[in-house]
C-alpha cells in the first residue's frame, strides 16, 4: 500500500501533467489557424492502433521503391502515412485530390510550432534564407519519415510569408501555397545555396516537370476555407 507521502506525490504530479497537456493545447489552438488546422479543413482521423514501418518516404508499400524498403529496419519508425484517414468533405483534402497532390498527414503543425518558436525568439537571429534552409531541411526529414508531402509542410511555411513573390502585374505579394497556384513548381521553396549544388543541377535533369525555374503568374484558385471546427 502506498504511503501518504507517495500518494500525495501522485497527486500533484498527475495534477501538473493535466494542466500541461491542457495549456498545450491550448497553446496549439492559439498558434495554429483555422484555415489550416480546424477539423473541417484538416479533415483527417485517427487510426485505431499504432502500425510502424521500416520503409522510406511516403508512398505505400505498392509504390516504394526497392532502394527505400527496410530502409529503417533496425528501428521501425511511426509514419504519419500510417496513422491517419482522411475525410473528403474537408476543402482542403478535396482541393489537393482534384489537384493531384499527396494527401499524409495533413497542414504540418510541426513546422507550425517550430517557426512559431523561432520568430518568438529573439536569440534565433535568422536570416530569411537561413529560414528558408531551415524549413527546407525540415521538410525533407519529414518527407523521409513518412509524415508529410512538400504541400502540406509549405502551405504552413508560407503563412511565415517566406516565400514572397511577384505577382503578373510586378507586385511582391504573399504565397498561399498550395491555393494560389497548385500548377506552381516546387523551385520557389528551395534555398538559393542548394540551387548552387550539383544535386539541384541533376534534380533539374530527371524532374524538369517539378523542378522548373520560377516563371509563373499569379492565379488564384482558393478553395471555401471553414474558419472554425
Amino acid at each position: 500500500m502506498r504511503s501518504l507521502r507517495d500518494l500525495a506525490r501522485f497527486i500533484i504530479e498527475q495534477k501538473v501533467v493535466d494542466r500541461c497537456k491542457r495549456f498545450r493545447w491550448q497553446l496549439f489552438d492559439a498558434i495554429r489557424i483555422d484555415e489550416h488546422f480546424s477539423d473541417k479543413n484538416r479533415g483527417r482521423e485517427y487510426k485505431e492502433g499504432d502500425s510502424y514501418t521500416s520503409n522510406f518516404g511516403i508512398t505505400d508499400n505498392k509504390h516504394t521503391p526497392d532502394w527505400a524498403k527496410a530502409y529503417f529496419e533496425k528501428i521501425p519508425i511511426l509514419a504519419g502515412k500510417d496513422q491517419f484517414t482522411f475525410n473528403a468533405s474537408s476543402p482542403v483534402v478535396s482541393f489537393f485530390k482534384q489537384h493531384n497532390i499527396p494527401v499524409i498527414g495533413g497542414a504540418s503543425g510541426t513546422l507550425t510550432f517550430v517557426l512559431r518558436g523561432i520568430t518568438l525568439m529573439h536569440e534565433i537571429n535568422l536570416s530569411l534564407e537561413q529560414m528558408r534552409e531551415y524549413v527546407a531541411l525540415l521538410t525533407a526529414a519529414m518527407i523521409a519519415e513518412g509524415h508529410h508531402s512538400v504541400a502540406e509542410v509549405m502551405m504552413v511555411a508560407c503563412t511565415f510569408n517566406l516565400y514572397p513573390y511577384r505577382t503578373s502585374t510586378g507586385e511582391v505579394a504573399p504565397y498561399k501555397f498550395p491555393f494560389d497556384q497548385p500548377e506552381r513548381h516546387y523551385d520557389i521553396f528551395l534555398p538559393d545555396s542548394f540551387k548552387k549544388t550539383y544535386a539541384y543541377k541533376e534534380l533539374l535533369q530527371k524532374y524538369p516537370q517539378f523542378l522548373k525555374p520560377e516563371n509563373a503568374s499569379s492565379k488564384p484558385a482558393n478553395p471555401s476555407m471553414v474558419k472554425s471546427a
